[in-house]
């Protein structure tokens, strides 16, 4: 066995729906789920973990919990805000007093970079922390493997071990041409949507939410398809990453993670696209993790669990590998500690606040909704961290109860019928929410060019 500590690799693959790789109803009406032979054959030597969860339902606060092992509460990364009225945007930023994994793992001697292709990921917001080299525009998957290829982060004369996280987009729109051109066959009624850009997007986000407009039953295969499509695309980057870790002579000395940062909406629930929710479209993930052969403390592989696990654990998991204590983690290292019986998340969004748990085979939405701030006309009365709105806005709540075996479309609500186990879960995120080391978002002016990469996304 190798006494060289592992490298750690992760690779993030954004909008990737957990049920992608299940024989899900779902894909039946356009041929089947995504064809995916290099997830397919990396499953086959994983520990595939079938229930794993975000702790948010979109990028800007569930790659922090990522880094952090912290839920959105606490690292405070929840928003990213503009109003018409306003000459700037205000984003949330990690806070410099919570210690990311690149930081912890580069203080322990290991080299570490983030090559990612997303705009709320940028190094003005605190991201860049820990890490030797980053880069939050780095392109297609094809060009950040090509870039980490030119790194050569593995045959460095130093000895030192690597830490490299990846953050693809291909499932995200704005769609390349290569996936609009595998989904041109599939091209029904009155949308384009390989081709559609932000406004057209958000325009489209808005109608559907509004009840302005319906797809019809091609439309909505055409919109599957094209995500279907998108996802395809998206596995070539892992066949090719497991095929370079192997070619230079590390697969089995590295410690590889795939996952997706949230799931994508794809009418399940009337809507298109991601934060707006915490069903399981958005928040169950894929979550794959290869230990290498010469991976100390690493449990068999490969397995399939069904076993509870939340990206609180990455961190964890990824010091742990390291020889390194977790230090004030809220996850579990996924090879060696004893699974959760319950998960949570969260996700805010303007006047709305989401937070969810799942225990055993039910899960608990419990949705809070603010009233206006009197001082709302300067466009920034709706943007205050949670603490205040709790302490001083007025607000509604309403929960929804689901049994996620025998319902998992998560499509009728027992909250009523069972009474007793909706408290019973609503008792859970209150202890949960009473434990967490809450606070406010540390918010700054974005510039300008960063306002067009968020616009070009349909974030502002």
């Amino acid at each position: 066995m190798s006494a060289r500590l592992p490298n750690l690799v992760v690779l993030c693959i954004d909008s990737l729906r957990a049920d992608c790789f299940d024989e899900n109803p779902f894909w039946q009406e356009v041929g089947g789920r995504p064809q995916t032979p290099g997830f397919d054959a990396l499953a086959r030597e994983s520990i595939r973990f079938r229930r794993a969860y975000s702790t948010s339902s979109w990028t800007k606060p569930s790659v922090p919990s990522m880094l952090t092992s912290r839920f959105p509460a606490e690292h405070g990364v929840y928003e990213v805000s503009k109003e018409t009225s306003w000459t700037a945007a205000l984003a949330a930023s990690l806070p410099d007093e919570i210690p990311t994994v690149a930081e912890t793992l580069r203080a322990a001697g290991y080299r570490t970079l983030a090559l990612a292709h997303n705009a709320q990921l940028d190094a003005s917001l605190g991201f860049a922390r820990g890490f030797d080299v980053f880069v939050s525009d780095a392109g297609s998957g094809e060009q950040i493997l090509d870039r980490l290829s030119s790194l050569d982060p593995w045959s460095g004369g130093d000895g030192r071990p690597c830490f490299a996280y990846l953050h693809l987009i291909e499932p995200h729109w704005p769609y390349s041409r290569d996936i609009a051109r595998r989904a041109k066959d599939h091209a029904a009624g009155r949308f384009s949507f390989p081709t559609y850009r932000a406004s057209q997007w958000k325009a489209l986000k808005h109608d559907l939410k509004h009840g302005r407009v319906d797809l019809t039953e091609d439309e909505t295969r055409f919109l599957r398809a094209t995500y279907r499509a998108a996802v395809e695309e998206s596995d070539r980057a892992v066949q090719r990453l497991v095929s370079e870790l192997s070619a230079n002579g590390v697969l089995e000395d590295t410690l590889l993670v795939v996952t997706a940062d949230h799931g994508e909406e794809l009418l399940d629930h009337g809507l298109v696209g991601h934060g707006q929710s915490l069903y399981d479209e958005l928040l169950r993930v894929p979550l794959l993790v290869r230990p290498g052969a010469n991976v100390i403390n690493a449990r068999p592989a490969p397995a399939v669990t069904d076993e509870l696990a939340s990206h609180v654990d990455l961190t964890p998991t990824l010091l742990a590998a390291a020889s390194l204590a977790p230090g004030a983690a809220r996850g579990r290292d996924l090879l060696t500690a004893p699974a959760p019986d319950r998960v949570f998340a969260e996700v805010k969004h303007k006047r709305r606040y989401l937070q969810c748990v799942v225990h055993g085979d039910h899960k608990l939405i419990r949705e809070t909704k603010f009233e206006r701030a009197p001082d709302h006309a300067n466009g920034q009365g709706d943007y205050n961290n949670l603490q205040d709105l709790f302490a001083s806005r007025p607000h509604r709540t309403k929960t929804r109860l689901f049994d996620l075996a025998h319902d998992p479309g998560e499509t009728r609500d027992l909250s009523h019928r069972e009474k007793d186990r909706a408290d019973a879960l609503g008792g859970m995120l209150d202890a949960w929410w009473q434990g967490l080391e809450r606070r406010g978002s540390d918010t700054r002016a974005l510039e300008e060019d960063m306002i067009r990469r968020l616009e070009s996304l349909g974030y502002l």
